[in-house]
């Protein structure tokens, strides 16, 4: 059971309803360049897994990530990459997926229903599970992740076996087409959010050596889904209407099995939308509370079991909404920035096994046993030139780099005023206590050697 959960949290972001939009638009634009590009995102985010599995967090990833980072590039990094990653694209990404679920629920089950109220209430309902305990959002996770995929596989099956309405075109086989840039940087951003799993299951699941075969194995249970699922859609709905649609799934499940194929793409978008929200306030909380134990944020907010940290993230996406941002544009180029810093996070990651060893030659688990380097050091590479292409190759490259540049001005100023008034108080205390002796630094309980 504890794999299981663990996969849960593991595929929640991977099942999120953008994805089902991303995956068929770049179908119909770039054809089944995309599968190609799936297999290759799959080795590349594999190796960030393992990475992660050799690592080893304990007891939390909310502790092993932050030391990681922390002992390797500074308590300056390990503030701003997390919060510029994992907690602007869940409050810009939360904020349109949540729209999203709205209109699903106003358009397919309840027309009556005001779809903002929905998104409201769903919100409300995900941060009740997690403020109701660990148990509560692990057993909900698992529900939405088997609604999600269950529906997926129906649909899929139901197509193979020829049970629902047959293709437009009879005999129609999927387009061929070149292996694109676009293709394969696309397929990238299909594959992510799969270290969350450490943040939120129990340590029997943390171990080294499972916790990094249970993030490949939901790393390529997922690739094979969008695989089968990409290959239906395709075979079904014409390319071009694929890569014009801003609903592209419900086209193919419409086009598989009429009314009811659209009722089940329907669950299967309010199931991946709980548990793509469930799966970012879950891991997101904890991770703030870490960094708090750790000095690196103000530590009520890891007071109470995280619910101060869970408050406030969830706090971000019920604002957007309200002030109307679900939908704008601006709130689709920020939740793109937020993706873009969730790979250079991976890559800090990658970043840190190489250069931690030598800063401290006491972590001796950092290592990549007979390749300590040439697979990290790939990574690395592999990520940077992955970011690189995603800004060029963007429709909003100029705004998306400002967009960039004032996540990372803003986080940064908050992260070095609060790392500079730490430093303060531990200097006052210090020089308060010099006649009994120098007041050495706090030093984070499971980072050995590190202090702010």
């Amino acid at each position: 059971m504890p794999s299981v959960l663990f996969l849960a949290f593991a595929l929640g972001v991977m099942l999120s309803p953008d994805s089902l939009i991303l995956l068929g638009n770049t179908l119909g634009s770039e054809g089944v360049a995309v599968i190609t590009g799936l297999l290759l995102a799959a080795g590349l985010h594999t190796l960030t897994a393992l990475t992660y599995g050799k690592v080893g967090f304990s007891p939390s990833a909310s502790d092993g990530e932050i030391c990681v980072l922390h002992a390797a590039l500074g308590p300056l990094p390990a503030t701003v990459l997390p919060l510029c990653a994992r907690v602007v694209y869940t409050i810009c990404a939360a904020t349109g997926i949540l729209a999203i679920a709205g209109y699903v629920f106003n358009e397919v089950f309840v027309y009556w229903f005001p779809n903002l109220g929905f998104s409201f209430c769903l919100l409300g309902v995900l941060v009740g599970l997690n403020l109701a305990g660990p148990r509560v959002a692990t057993l909900g996770q698992l529900s939405f992740v088997a609604l999600a995929l269950g529906g997926l596989l129906c649909l899929s099956a139901i197509a193979l076996l020829g049970l629902g309405q047959t293709p437009p075109v009879p005999g129609a086989t999927v387009p061929a087409s070149p292996v694109t840039v676009r293709g394969l940087l696309a397929a990238l951003l299909l594959c992510m959010g799969f270290e969350l799993a450490l943040f939120t299951t129990p340590p029997a699941a943390r171990a080294r050596a499972l916790a990094g075969r249970l993030m490949t194995l939901g790393i390529v249970l997922a690739v094979l889904v969008w695989c089968v699922w990409g290959l239906v859609s395709v075979r079904f709905v014409p390319p071009a209407r694929l890569a014009d649609s801003t609903v592209p799934h419900m086209l193919a499940a419409r086009a598989i099995s009429g009314p009811s194929g659209r009722v089940i793409m329907g669950l299967v978008v309010l199931g991946g939308t709980c548990a793509t929200v469930n799966a970012l306030l879950s891991a997101g909380s904890r991770m703030l509370a870490g960094m708090a134990t750790h000095g690196l944020l103000p530590a009520w907010l890891g007071l109470c079991q995280a619910r101060p940290a869970l408050l406030l993230l969830a706090l971000g996406p019920a604002a957007m909404m309200a002030l109307g941002m679900a939908g704008e544009p601006e709130t689709d180029v920020y939740a793109r920035a937020g993706v873009l810093f969730w790979l250079l996070h991976y890559a800090a990651i990658h970043l840190a096994v190489l250069v931690g060893p030598r800063r401290q030659s006491r972590q001796v688990s950092w290592t990549w046993g007979s390749t300590p380097v040439v697979m990290p050091l790939l990574s690395l590479v592999a990520l940077g030139l992955a970011v690189l292409g995603l800004v060029w190759s963007d429709r909003e490259a100029t705004r998306l780099v400002q967009c960039m540049g004032l996540v990372l001005a803003g986080a940064g100023g908050l992260s070095l005023a609060w790392l500079g008034w730490q430093r303060w108080q531990l200097s006052w205390r210090a020089a308060a206590s010099a006649p009994v002796g120098p007041l050495a630094p706090r030093k984070p309980p499971s980072c050995q050697g590190d202090a702010l």
